[in-house]
């Protein structure tokens, strides 16, 4: 995962000065968008676990109620449905999760490619958050 190569991609290299400044600006656009979906993923799975967990609590506690009933049998196949759809829609969404995290990365990285070559060149660039795309990859 994150596998970086060892060169800098032609495109940026090769790309005249005012194509190098679109570009980076076009990397930083791209970030911020990956980013913003990344968190928005996180919310979700955040979101999903706590639906669940309601669902089973509540199965749970009815099935308490009914218990030594055919209901509190089809409440128990409920909570185990439930848990089964957990366990895959969390599969899924990390499996997403990683492939966003891993675009996240590259576009990154091609960013940072940019403003190398910006300072190779003597090419003035305002920075941009170190601090958040650290903290972007971290999420």
């Amino acid at each position: 995962m994150f596998n970086q190569p060892s060169q800098v991609p032609e495109h940026i290299t090769s790309a005249s000065d005012h194509e190098l400044k679109l570009l980076r600006e076009q990397y930083l656009d791209e970030r911020a968008a990956l980013a913003k979906r990344d968190r928005g993923i996180g919310q979700g799975v955040i979101q999903l676990q706590e639906s669940i967990d309601f669902c089973v609590k509540s199965c749970l506690f009815i099935h308490d109620e009914l218990k030594g009933t055919d209901h509190s049998d089809a409440l128990l196949t409920q909570v185990r449905a439930l848990n089964q759809f957990r366990s895959i829609s969390l599969e899924k969404m990390g499996e997403i999760r990683e492939a966003r995290s891993e675009a996240l990365f590259a576009t990154l990285m091609h960013k940072r490619w940019c403003e190398d070559e910006m300072r190779n060149r003597g090419i003035e660039y305002t920075d941009t958050e170190l601090v958040d795309d650290l903290l972007t990859l971290a999420i």
